[in-house]
């Protein structure tokens, strides 16, 4: 995934819950704000935590792949 292009997103909107809360297990957000996304082709990739939290898990961040055709708003800083 290093390849990717990763740029902080502002505010995401999906069209559904489908991205599972890194907070609260068990739930899915539909809007997230200041997480990190790429694109490639249809597929957004997004980083559920918050630009900045320490999850106090594994180096690695868990990225959900989305259909790009999923997202309502994107705004980047």
């Amino acid at each position: 995934m290093t390849a990717l292009h990763w740029r902080t997103a502002r505010e995401l909107r999906l069209i559904a819950k489908i991205i599972p809360d890194p907070r609260h297990p068990g739930e899915c957000l539909d809007q997230l704000a200041d997480v990190r996304v790429a694109a490639s082709g249809p597929v957004l990739y997004v980083d559920a935590r918050r630009t900045g939290e320490d999850d106090g898990g594994p180096a690695e961040p868990e990225v959900y792949a989305i259909p790009s055709s999923s997202v309502i708003f994107l705004a980047f800083r």
